[in-house]
C-alpha cells in the first residue's frame, strides 16, 4: 500500500530540517510524499542547480525510504512571473516527480480574453518543459 504525506515550508517555523521531516513522515508509515514548491520556501530551491539539487534530494528520499510522488507549485501567479513556476517545474523532473499542480496566471480585473490568451502561450511553455523533465502537468484553477 502506498500512502503520501504532503510537506509545506511551515517545518521551518519549527525549527526542524527538511529531511528530519522526511524522517518523520517515513516514521508515521508514509511511503510517499508530495513536495511543496511554494513562494513561501522558494529561497530554498529557486537558486538550485535544478539536476544537482533534485538528484541529492532524491538520493536522500530513497535513504530514508519515501518516494517524491507530486509537486505542489503554489503562491506564484505566472501573469506576473512565471520563471519560479518554469524552475518548480525543473526541478520536480530532477527529483523524479512525475505530477505538478501548477498555478494559472490572473489578474484582478483582467479582461476574460487577456487571460485567455495569457494562459495559452503559458501552458504552451509550460508543456514544452513537462515534455522535457518527463512531468505531468495538473491544472489548478
Amino acid at each position: 500500500m502506498r500512502i503520501s504525506a504532503s510537506i509545506s515550508p511551515v517545518w521551518r517555523e519549527y525549527g526542524l530540517e527538511e529531511l528530519q521531516i522526511f524522517e518523520r513522515i517515513k516514521e508515521c508509515g508514509f511511503d510517499c510524499v508530495g513536495y511543496d514548491f511554494s513562494a513561501a520556501n522558494q529561497s530554498h530551491w529557486i537558486a538550485c542547480n535544478a539536476a544537482d539539487w533534485g538528484k541529492s534530494l532524491q538520493e536522500a528520499l530513497g535513504r530514508i525510504g519515501l518516494q517524491p510522488t507530486v509537486a505542489h507549485i503554489s503562491g506564484f501567479n505566472p501573469m506576473e512571473d512565471s520563471a519560479p513556476v518554469e524552475q518548480a517545474v525543473r526541478c520536480a523532473g530532477a527529483l523524479g516527480i512525475e505530477k505538478a499542480v501548477v498555478p494559472l496566471g490572473f489578474r484582478e480585473n483582467n479582461l476574460r480574453r487577456e487571460y485567455e490568451e495569457f494562459n495559452l502561450d503559458y501552458l504552451q511553455r509550460m508543456l514544452r518543459i513537462a515534455s522535457e523533465t518527463g512531468v505531468t502537468l495538473l491544472i489548478e484553477h
